[in-house]
């Protein structure tokens, strides 16, 4: 049984985050701009299902409640590090008095 989420099935992940940046730019309107200048299939499978998690819960709030218009989105790895930036110019929140307890998105990020 194959327990990768169904996007990444038989796909790299610069692949279906490329098909998820479409998605959403279609349905929100939302232009997304994306600098990974690194090769992502050198990452294990479980950072890779992570990444994906991230990158759909991210964009789905971006698209429920920013009110964004653009979107960055950079991935860099330096030495046994990976950094991941995301970033829109909508709304924003004070996370210090966020309702986070309606649901597991951000806290599972």
């Amino acid at each position: 049984m194959d327990l990768r989420p169904r996007e990444l099935q038989g796909r790299r992940l610069d692949e279906a985050l490329a098909s998820l940046v479409q998605y959403l730019e279609d349905r929100s309107g939302v232009k997304v701009k994306i600098d990974v200048p690194v090769d992502m299939s050198v990452l294990s499978e479980q950072y890779a299902v992570n990444l994906w998690h991230i990158f759909q819960e991210s964009f789905s709030n971006i698209e429920k409640y920013a009110n964004a218009k653009t979107v960055t989105l950079s991935v860099s790895i330096s030495d046994d590090t990976l950094t991941l930036d995301i970033a829109d110019d909508g709304d924003g929140f004070d996370l210090e008095t966020a309702e986070l307890g309606r649901g597991y998105g951000l806290p599972n990020i």
